[in-house]
């Protein structure tokens, strides 16, 4: 569960209300299947600034939960064209993956983290 004590109430109580009396019942309706293309535009902009990553809005997707995200990525690596064939393995996310038909494989882990050169 997040730690939800930060979480800027009265700031999002004002944004929520702004949003609502400038768009009415329109933010209410189906968005892009991807996000909404100006918060995918921002995180664009906030990835390049502060963690050095270039992207574009339509390579950012967002998601309902971390479970919606963890069930995607499932499907795709179980799905028909199967891109990620090396052994299908995972590491985390037992619940999603295993729904999705992939075999689960833990990964050791020393003082350093994680032992990769495993995988091989």
């Amino acid at each position: 569960m997040p730690d939800v004590k930060p979480f800027p109430i009265e700031v999002w109580r004002q944004l929520t209300s702004r949003t609502l009396r400038e768009q009415g019942s329109q933010i209410l309706m189906y968005g892009e299947a991807q996000g909404h293309l100006a918060l995918r535009k921002e995180i664009a902009t906030y990835l390049a600034a502060h963690r050095g990553v270039r992207c574009n809005a339509r390579q950012i997707m967002v998601l309902s939960s971390s479970q919606q995200a963890l069930s995607l990525v499932a499907t795709m690596l179980a799905g028909p064209t199967r891109p990620y064939r090396h052994r299908d393995r995972v590491t985390t996310a037992q619940i999603s993956f295993s729904a999705a038909g992939l075999k689960l494989e833990p990964i050791p882990v020393d003082a350093q983290g994680l032992q990769v050169l495993c995988l091989a």
